[in-house]
């Protein structure tokens, strides 16, 4: 796997790679798992173990949540010097080719059926993807909720990586303290 959720390591792993990044307040997990691949190592996911997780009961905090996963996805790639995953970028590419061609498309009118375009087949695959969850989870998850959630979580990914490209090319990071000033860590 490239990562996995509350992952498990030996100390010997620690030890050969460093710890983790306290500079990152999200995606540490991200630039560690990064180095320990690049190092030699593997990560397993073991199916047998069950953990429980609390998802953030609103779409505020889900948005909150993925914008900062977004933010500080800059960062790691500027820390390990590559993109881990091409799909890492789409949700930004996908926000920033909407933006620009609705704003775009009051002047220039193929820009804004582009955009228009490239909404409806979001929202079509959306919805696929909604559907297919539904499915998985017996049907007890309300389809709009969660067509509603996949849109927070890309909406709020790809702005938040546009304003850590943005806060990166303006050399306001200073550090874990100062970065903690202007944003707060959700919860």
């Amino acid at each position: 796997m490239e990562t996995v959720p509350f992952g498990c390591y030996r100390r010997e792993v620690f030890e050969r790679i460093g710890v983790f990044d306290e500079e990152l307040l999200r995606n540490q997990d991200d630039e560690f798992n990064y180095r320990l691949i690049k190092s030699g190592g593997r990560i397993l996911l073991v199916p047998e173990i069950c953990s429980q997780y609390f998802a953030r009961d609103s779409y505020l905090r889900l948005w909150r949540m993925y914008f900062q996963y977004g933010l500080f996805k800059p960062l790691v790639i500027k820390k390990t010097g590559s993109v881990m995953r091409i799909r890492q970028l789409i949700p930004a590419l996908f926000v920033i080719s909407v933006v620009i061609g609705l704003l775009l498309g009051l002047w220039i009118r193929p820009l804004l059926v582009m955009s228009g375009a490239i909404l409806g087949l979001y929202a079509a695959g959306v919805l696929y993807a909604s559907l297919s969850a539904s499915r998985r989870g017996g049907g007890r998850v309300l389809i709009p909720w969660l067509w509603m959630a996949f849109g927070t979580i890309h909406c709020a990914y790809g702005l938040g990586f546009l304003s850590g490209i943005y806060k990166m090319a303006a050399r306001q990071w200073r550090g874990a303290a100062s970065t903690a000033q202007w944003i707060p860590i959700s919860r």
